[in-house]
């Protein structure tokens, strides 16, 4: 269930670059920690 997550991450991240930060928060907080 976390593979197709990522995937629509990755639409929204190449959608939508400006909010490729915030998404990056929400699919691992850690790595931006």
């Amino acid at each position: 269930m976390k593979e197709p997550q990522k995937e629509k991450v990755k639409v929204k991240v190449e959608k939508q670059p400006s909010c490729k930060i915030e998404l990056h928060v929400e699919v691992g907080p850690n790595i931006v920690n």
